[in-house]
C-alpha cells in the first residue's frame, strides 16, 4: 500500500507539472502573466493529493462491489463517498497551499473551489472506480489465462504419460511372447539371454524420471537394448544398418520414439516372411527439421501404407499421438515403400537441442 501511495503522489506531481505548463502558457497567450512558481506549486499539490486519495477509493471499490448483482445500497455508499472525496480533496489541497504566497481568505477559496470543482470531483471519483474495475478485470483475465495455460500443460503432461505407459506394456508383452516361444522350442540359452536383456531394458524403460525428450544419441542407446533382444530371437535372420548423421546426434527426440518403429519394421520385414531381412535406421537434418527413417526389406505395408495408421498397430498410433501432443502441426509421420522394396516410416520433427547438460550415457548392453 505504501508503494501504491508513493506511486500515486509521483503520478500526481507529474500531472501537476503538465497542468501548470498548460495554464502558464495559456495565460500568456491571452495576456495574463501568472506567477510560474505559485501555479506550479498549486497544481502539483492539487494532483498529488488527488493521486494520494486514489488507493482509498480503490479500497472502497473492492469492499463495496458494484459488479455482479446491482444493489441500490451500494450505489448510495459510493454516491456519498464521491461527495466526501470532493470535500476532502479540496480541503487537503487548500490546507497544503496555506503557506504559498498570494493565497489568503481560505474560507472563500474553499467555498469557491467546491462550487467550481464539485461536479468534476464527483465525476473524478467515479472515473477512479471505473479504473479500478478495469484493472481488476484485466488482472483477473491474465490470471485465468495463466491458469488455463498451466492446466493445458498439466493435461498435456498427463496425456504423454498415459501414451508412454501404454507403449511400455506393448513391447513388453511382445517380448514375453517371444521368450515363451523360445522356451517351448527348448532353446534354453536363448531364453536366458532374452530374459537378461529384457531385465536391462525394463530398468531403463520403466524409469519414471525419464524425460519426454532425450538426445538422439541416448535414444539410440536405448534402441540398442531392444535390438539386442531381437538379435537373440532372430539370430542371423536380422541385420541392422544405421546411417546416423553426426550433426543429428545432439538433437532432442521423444523418448522411445524409435523402438515402436523398429518393432513395426521387424514385425513386417522379418517376422512376416521366412528368410533374412534388413532393418535400416537413418537420421538427417534438413531445412531446420530432423528426419528419422526406419525401413525394412519385407513386403511393405498393405495397400502401400495408405490405410489408417491405427489399423497398423498400437505402436504406430501411439507414436503419432505422442508426436501431435509434443509438436502439434510441426510434426509428420508418413508411411511408404523403401528402396529395398519394404515398408518405411518417416518421422519429421523440429530440430532442437538440449539447453542443459546431457545426461550420463546408458551402460553398454
Amino acid at each position: 500500500m505504501t508503494r501504491l501511495w508513493a506511486l500515486g503522489i509521483a503520478l500526481g506531481a507529474l500531472l501537476g507539472t503538465v497542468d501548470s505548463c498548460q495554464s502558464y502558457y495559456l495565460g500568456r497567450s491571452v495576456g495574463v502573466n501568472l506567477p510560474w512558481t505559485r501555479v506550479l506549486a498549486s497544481n502539483v499539490i492539487y494532483w498529488a493529493v488527488f493521486a494520494a486519495l486514489m488507493p482509498a477509493v480503490f479500497y472502497l471499490a473492492q469492499r463495496v462491489r458494484l459488479d455482479g448483482r446491482l444493489r441500490v445500497s451500494r450505489i448510495a455508499v459510493h454516491g456519498l463517498a464521491a461527495v466526501a472525496f470532493s470535500v476532502v480533496h479540496v480541503a487537503l489541497w487548500l490546507v497544503l497551499t496555506i503557506l504559498l504566497p498570494s493565497f489568503s481568505d481560505h474560507r472563500v477559496r474553499f467555498v469557491s473551489a467546491i462550487r467550481d470543482y464539485a461536479a468534476a470531483e464527483f465525476l473524478s471519483y467515479w472515473a477512479i472506480v471505473i479504473a479500478f474495475y478495469a484493472l481488476h478485470y484485466y488482472h483477473e483475465a491474465q490470471r485465468r489465462q495463466r491458469a488455463a495455460a498451466e492446466l493445458q500443460a498439466t493435461l498435456a503432461e498427463a496425456r504423454l504419460e498415459v501414451l508412454r505407459s501404454r507403449m511400455n506394456p506393448h513391447f513388453l508383452f511382445n517380448t514375453l511372447n517371444s521368450i515363451s516361444t523360445l522356451a517351448l522350442k527348448g532353446d534354453n540359452e536363448a531364453t536366458v539371454e532374452m530374459l537378461s536383456r529384457l531385465s536391462e531394458l525394463l530398468r531403463v524403460s520403466l524409469d519414471e524420471r525419464c524425460p519426454h525428450e532425450v538426445s538422439l544419441s541416448r535414444e539410440l542407446e536405448f534402441l540398442e537394448r531392444y535390438l539386442a533382444i531381437q538379435r537373440v530371437r532372430f539370430a542371423d535372420r536380422l541385420t541392422i544398418r544405421q546411417h546416423i548423421g553426426d550433426d543429428t546426434r545432439p538433437a532432442l527426440v521423444p523418448s522411445m520414439i524409435l523402438q515402436p518403429l523398429a518393432e513395426n519394421a521387424i514385425r513386417h520385414g522379418i517376422d512376416a516372411h521366412c528368410g533374412a531381412g534388413v532393418i535400416t535406421i537413418e537420421s538427417e537434418r534438413r531445412n531446420g527439421a530432423l528426419h528419422l527413417r526406419v525401413s525394412d526389406s519385407g513386403p511393405g505395408f498393405p495397400g502401400e501404407g495408405l490405410q489408417p495408421i491405427a489399423r497398423l498397430g498400437l505402436g504406430l498410433s501411439n507414436t503419432r499421438a505422442r508426436l501431435e501432443q509434443l509438436y502439434g502441426a510441426r510434426q509428420q509421420l508418413v508411411l511408404g515403400r523403401s528402396d529395398q522394396g519394404g515398408g518405411i516410416v518417416t518421422v519429421t520433427i523440429p530440430f532442437h537441442t538440449a539447453a542443459g547438460p546431457e545426461p550420463v550415457p546408458l551402460e553398454a548392453p
